[in-house]
């Protein structure tokens, strides 16, 4: 069981690294199936785990100045809000209802990328787009432990002009932003049951 963990971290933190998404599609799989961890635990570890991972991915490419700060605070701080409301609305539900919209999104972003054709020219920066876009990505991070990447990065190629380098780097540190906030509520509400206990 260690050494399948082990060998799915090293693949979670080289989807991040290369692509910029792909982190928790393969973390929560990996925490349900081959830690045997409960789906409310697993959904919340996710979260830090790739939150973790994303920044420190992420630092290595600001370095190489590979990342947007604008887009970076354009998406991630409404992603926060959102982040923090989506598991909020977690909470309130059954996690096997998680589970069915998380293999869902699965479903869906694997068909939605081996149709699409990337487009190398640039777009004009949509703002307000952007900012809603970041609310609902950090929703769906929130309500089923995902980091998003995989919506974040179309996102800013698409609406915020970014080439696909620039969209990577900035898709890890708002990914570790989006985490941050989702991880909180989980570990805050976990925390306050065990003290009630």
């Amino acid at each position: 069981m260690l050494i399948n963990a082990i060998i799915g971290a090293l693949i979670i933190g080289l989807c991040l690294s290369i692509f910029g998404s792909g982190g928790s599609i393969l973390t929560i799989p990996v925490l349900l199936y081959l830690v045997g961890m409960q789906p409310e635990l697993a959904i919340a570890s996710s979260l830090l785990i790739v939150g973790i991972i994303s920044l420190f991915n992420g630092s290595l490419l600001i370095r190489h100045r590979q990342v947007s700060w604008p887009h970076v605070l354009l998406f991630g701080f409404p992603g926060m809000v959102g982040t923090y409301l989506g598991a909020w609305l977690a909470l309130q539900i059954d996690s096997r209802v998680q589970l069915a919209v998380f293999t869902v999104l699965m479903l869906l972003s694997a068909i939605l990328m081996w149709r699409s054709k990337p487009k190398p020219t640039q777009q004009p920066v949509q703002h307000l787009k952007l900012m809603l876009d970041g609310i609902v990505v950090g929703v769906v991070t929130g309500f089923v432990g995902v980091g998003g990447g995989f919506l974040i990065v179309p996102a800013l190629v698409l609406m915020g002009g970014l080439p696909l380098s620039i969209a990577v780097g900035s898709s890890l540190l708002i990914i570790s932003i989006n985490a941050a906030s989702g991880f909180y509520k989980y570990y805050s509400v976990m925390a306050a049951a065990r003290r009630a206990i």
